[in-house]
């Protein structure tokens, strides 16, 4: 439209500035009016200069649309080495607090809302790496996303002590790395933290993490809880479950994930409902629910909490009333 006004514009200068020749046909029989542009050739050179000048922009700013919506197409490049070390250098001088995300985990009974346990805070790993590494996956490389995760845990363990009253009104959970309980970092946040806290902290720990650490775990298990501290071990894997000895781990909450399959596929929902056999349901937290058959699966196995986008946007409907934390999640049953 732009470049439309302009040749309007130079049409009219034209007119107004170059003596006209008398009208007449061209070769192809098309009406024209002739100019004699050698009266003022700077006019006329500096508007074609314009034409090429806008013509180039606008080719440019169209492959540049081009190129975008091609890499938006394209799958992330997967993390490596090299890319961790130029993300651990920018995570130097990188304010993590725009990227800190919550999510509740909620109680949900047979009718009514949704009712807030605890506030789970953690890094978006999305926001993470459109912020510092846009177009890389940096959950692609197990290995080099622990060491990634290890660096989060000690910034986020300092933005804890920075401003304690964001994260710790009610009972809030974050999650650690097992070689993060051993860090300076964490011991200064157990002194200068956890006796001002509202409520209770619950420390969620990676569940294949703590079988690598068991001997770790287990020797720091009392000393978190007489921290007063809530261990909650997340990322369950069904598979294993009945091969572990829940009676060693003795955490105090445990989170199992939803996976639409065990919706769908009879042999994944019978393997999925003899994993929870292992643990109480008032000590079990089924996450990633998406949908109400989530709900309705954890519910025939006695589950109690949930977590996931469905169960936020139940409590988003409902009145402020259920956003208020509970301290109720925390029991002490027997395993039999």
């Amino acid at each position: 439209a732009s470049l439309r006004l302009k040749v309007n514009s130079f049409i009219m200068e034209l007119e107004n500035t170059l003596p006209s020749q008398a009208d007449g046909m061209n070769a192809q029989g098309t009406f024209v009016e002739l100019y004699d542009i050698s009266a003022t050739p700077n006019l006329f050179l500096k508007c074609c200069q314009e034409f090429y000048e806008d013509a180039l922009e606008l080719e440019e700013r169209q492959n540049l649309k081009k190129n975008r919506a091609e890499k938006a197409n394209l799958p992330p490049a997967p993390i490596t080495g090299q890319l961790l070390d130029r993300i651990l250098n920018s995570l130097k001088s990188c304010d993590i607090s725009p990227l800190i995300r919550r999510q509740n985990v909620c109680a949900m009974s047979n009718e009514g809302a949704p009712k807030s346990l605890f506030r789970e805070y953690f890094v978006s790993m999305l926001e993470l790496s459109r912020a510092i590494a846009p177009g890389v996956s940096v959950t692609s490389n197990t290995g080099l996303f622990r060491e990634l995760t290890r660096t989060l845990d000690r910034r986020f363990l300092k933005l804890l002590q920075e401003d304690p009253d964001r994260f710790t009104q009610g009972t809030s959970s974050f999650n650690m790395n097992m070689s993060t309980l051993k860090s300076n970092g964490f011991h200064q946040f157990l002194e200068e933290v956890v006796p001002n806290a509202s409520g209770n902290i619950v420390v969620e720990l990676d569940f294949l993490d703590v079988l690598e650490h068991m001997q770790d775990y287990q020797a720091l298990l009392p000393f978190l809880k007489r921290r007063g501290l809530k261990v909650l071990l997340e990322n369950l894997r069904p598979p294993l479950m009945p091969l572990v000895d829940f009676k060693r781990l003795d955490a105090d909450l445990y989170k199992i994930r939803w996976q639409q399959a065990y919706g769908q596929n009879p042999a994944q929902r019978s393997m999925f409902l003899r994993a929870l056999d292992q643990i109480p349901g008032n000590r079990c937290i089924l996450t990633h629910c998406d949908s109400s058959q989530a709900i309705q699966a954890g519910r025939s196995a006695g589950i109690q909490a949930y977590q996931g986008f469905y169960v936020d946007s139940l409590q988003n409907r409902t009145s402020p009333s259920s956003n208020q934390t509970e301290d109720s999640l925390f029991p002490t049953p027997a395993f039999s």
